[in-house]
This record gives C-alpha cells, sequence and structure tokens, in this order.
C-alpha cells in the first residue's frame, strides 16, 4: 500500500527565479506472508515506512551579473517492522546556496554549497561548480564538479535480520556514508531548424560506496548491505531529437556505462557484474495533433553479465496516450511492457529473483483547477 501526498505553494512564477514552498508525506505499507518449506510454517512480515519532509527554494538577482538561488530541505524518515522494533528514524536537515555569475557573453560561472546535518552521521558540506561556455547561438558546452555524501538508508541500516524459505536478509547498522567527487563534461547543440544534439561524459569515484549483495553460504543464501571500499563510474550518452512534422517527432538516444569496485586491499579494480546497463538504448516516436497525444518508447540493455542477470540484454515496448477533453481535464491510457518481456534491473541478488513488471496497463483521469 503506497499513499504520498504533497501540497506545494509556487510564487515568482513569472520572474526568472520562480520559488516554490512544499510540504510531503510518503507512506509505504510491505505487508508479506511466506510459506517456509524448511520449517513447514507460514512466516508474516509486515513492514511500514513513512517519510515527511519540508522544501523552500527560492532566488533573487543581486545585479546584471549574479544571480543568487537558495534553499532548505528537512526530511524525516521512520520505519516499522512489526515483532522486530518500531519507529527506527533517521532525520536529515539540509541547506544549499548558488551563485551563477556572468563573466562576459559567453561563459557562465556556477559555485554551490551544500550543508548537511544528518542524526546518524552529524554535518557534511559539499561544494559543487559548473563553468557554462556559449560557443555560439545553438552550442552549450559545460563542465560541473561536485563532492558528493549519501547516507545510508533505514531500510540499509535497520532491516531485521530475517528468514524467509532458506533466504536471509539483514540490514547493516555499521555502514558509513558514501563520499566522493564527481565530473562531468557535455555539450547541447542544435544541428538546424528542427534537429537537436546532446552528448555528455561523466566520471566519478566513491569512497565506501554502498552495496547490497548476496552470497551462498552452506546452500542458504545471505543477502545485506556492506561498504565497498572504492567504486570507480564512467559512463557517456548522446540523444538526438528531430521534428519530422508538425505533428511528429522522433527521438534517439544511447548510453554507455563502465562500473569497477576494489573490495579491502585488493590491488586492482574488477569490472562490477552487476552493471544492469552497459549499452542502454532508446527511440521513441511521439504524434501529437490537436487534443491528442500518443507516444511509443522502446529501450533496451546489451552487455549485460549472466553471472547475476538471467539474460545478457532486453527490449522493452512502452505506450502512452493522452486526450485532452477540455483545459482542465486530461484523460491517459499507459500500456507498459507490450511484449510481456521478463527481465530484471537489480543484479545484486541471485538470477531472476527480482523481476520487473510483466505486462501491464492502467487508465485515468488528470483534472487541474
Amino acid at each position: 500500500l503506497s499513499n504520498n501526498v504533497a501540497i506545494t505553494y509556487n510564487y515568482k512564477q513569472k520572474t526568472e527565479l520562480p520559488a516554490y514552498v512544499r510540504a510531503y508525506q510518503n507512506y509505504y505499507r510491505y505487508d508479506m506472508h511466506s510459506y517456509n518449506t524448511w520449517s513447514s510454517v507460514w512466516e508474516n512480515y509486515l513492514y511500514t515506512n513513512r517519510e515527511y519532509g519540508l522544501e523552500w527554494k527560492d532566488g533573487w538577482r543581486l545585479d546584471k551579473y549574479n544571480m543568487l538561488a537558495a534553499g532548505l530541505e528537512w526530511r524525516n524518515t521512520s520505519i516499522t517492522y512489526v515483532n522486530n522494533y518500531s519507529d527506527k528514524s533517521i532525520t536529515n536537515v539540509g541547506a544549499y546556496v548558488e551563485d551563477k555569475m556572468s563573466l562576459g557573453k559567453r561563459w557562465t560561472l556556477t559555485p554551490g554549497v551544500r550543508y548537511d546535518n544528518h542524526s546518524l552521521f552529524g554535518g557534511h558540506t559539499t561544494p559543487r561548480a559548473s563553468l557554462n561556455y556559449k560557443a555560439d547561438a545553438d552550442t552549450d558546452i559545460y563542465l560541473s564538479w561536485g563532492q558528493v555524501f549519501n547516507a545510508p538508508t533505514t531500510d540499509d541500516l535497520f532491516w531485521p535480520y530475517s528468514s524467509m524459505g532458506g533466504w536471509i536478509v539483514a540490514g547493516n547498522p555499521n555502514l558509513k556514508p558514501e563520499t566522493g567527487n564527481t565530473t562531468t563534461l557535455g555539450i547541447n547543440k542544435k544541428l538546424n531548424k528542427t534537429t537537436s544534439m546532446k552528448a555528455s561524459y561523466f566520471y566519478s569515484d566513491l569512497k565506501d560506496a554502498i552495496r547490497w549483495d548476496s552470497t551462498v553460504i552452506g546452500g542458504t543464501y545471505y543477502s545485506t548491505p556492506s561498504n565497498v571500499d572504492s567504486m570507480k563510474k564512467q559512463g557517456a550518452e548522446i540523444s538526438l531529437e528531430t521534428k519530422l512534422s508538425p505533428e511528429w517527432r522522433l527521438s534517439a538516444g544511447y548510453s554507455w556505462l563502465k562500473m569497477e569496485s576494489k573490495a579491502g586491499s585488493a590491488a586492482n579494480y574488477v569490472a562490477d557484474v552487476t552493471n544492469p546497463q552497459p549499452n542502454g538504448y532508446r527511440l521513441g516516436v511521439n504524434y501529437a495533433q490537436k487534443a491528442w497525444d500518443v507516444s511509443l518508447n522502446l529501450t533496451g540493455a546489451t552487455g549485460r553479465s549472466l553471472e547475476r542477470f538471467s539474460s545478457s540484454s532486453y527490449w522493452v515496448l512502452d505506450l502512452a496516450v493522452n486526450y485532452k477533453i477540455d483545459k482542465n481535464a486530461k484523460l491517459y491510457f499507459k500500456w507498459n511492457n507490450i511484449t510481456n518481456q521478463a527481465y530484471e534491473v537489480w543484479g545484486n541478488s541471485s538470477i531472476g529473483n527480482f523481476p520487473m513488471p510483466a505486462s501491464n496497463w492502467q487508465i485515468g483521469l488528470k483534472y487541474s483547477f
């Protein structure tokens, strides 16, 4: 059962720096009844996760060369696992500020800093910066760098020791936060009046990266999170979008991802077999005319390790149809995984344990006022 509620107040909407205040609650309940063939008994698990949050963001133009943006965030997450514990919780308070500075007609520099105060891991400051160069009216080149601080989640830390049919799952209260650096280089270019291109490359180097993994001991599967000593990721992405006619648009994209990790005293990095998408592909067709908007999208991946995935590749076809009844109401229809592809995107477990949903559809009505 999932109930998510948010209320947002937007202001300064007609300015170059729109602002908002938001309050939200996300609630999730997981009720599982599992028959343990080893002990010949039914095992019941009732788990709830509740998250409260507040967010505020605003901005101000200081002068013709500087635009300042700032924000505050507060988030509390608590989980309850019946017969194990109640209200294990984590609170994080964050604040950030950045200044978008114009350096002449072509260059823009945006330095920023964020501070997080975590109830379990204390205070952490993470700076970041980006540099943008406008080569011409149709070309932007950018470089960004930032430090990383990702604290373990409540599930990572507190998931109780539980045995389900020969599968033992447990959190790890001794986890440390992920820290590191990430750098991105990219370009956005308009090739002609109807076609645009985006391309980027990123590199990240993490210490104490958190990863759930499974091992087999005496025929029993054990699944628990741990801190990988070091993890390196690098990837590239390129996408094209073109307007074939006033009604038809075509988009295509390719991505490449390389993941390597090194644990403990190991001398060298090794390829991470849990990489869900070493090569990713995307192809989309969109038709829009008057009240109708129809999209057909194909996504896929190749080059995955058969040590952790049931297939080295997969292809998924999705359809979305929207019909605008009037200026306030829209009827929608979604058909996901049309061909009923069997695949997984989670490789931190034994093969096939976490399949993605089979073919499914939904119909609904959205009303704005």
